[in-house]
């Protein structure tokens, strides 16, 4: 947690599981894409295990 909070204790993150919970919804049935341009503006992206397996690229 310490990477991700800042120093005043405060966190942005972006939560992308949807599909986890509700099944495919429309446009983001690529969550690695559709995060991409979001990405420099949070602290953090919150998905599931199976969307960071396949989506998300570790570089």
């Amino acid at each position: 947690m310490s990477k991700v909070l800042k120093s005043d204790g405060h966190c942005f993150y972006l939560a992308m599981d949807h599909g986890y919970f509700q099944g495919p919804t429309h446009n983001l049935e690529n969550v690695g894409k559709g995060a991409a341009p979001l990405l420099e503006f949070v602290d953090a992206l919150f998905v599931s295990r199976g969307v960071l397996r396949s989506q998300i690229n570790p570089a």
